[in-house]
């Protein structure tokens, strides 16, 4: 969870994430995937 925290805190600055990217080698889509959770459940839950 604290790796969730400082990864949200580097997400606020553009000029860190060649650090980030270099030291961890995630992607930053990657990274900004994983910190946005989808905001629509399936539709087939909802369907049912």
């Amino acid at each position: 969870m604290l790796g969730g925290l400082v990864l949200h805190a580097l997400y606020e600055d553009a000029q860190s994430w060649r650090t980030v990217e270099y030291l961890t080698g995630i992607p930053r889509m990657t990274a900004r995937r994983w910190a946005t959770p989808p905001q629509k459940a399936e539709p087939d839950a909802q369907d049912q």
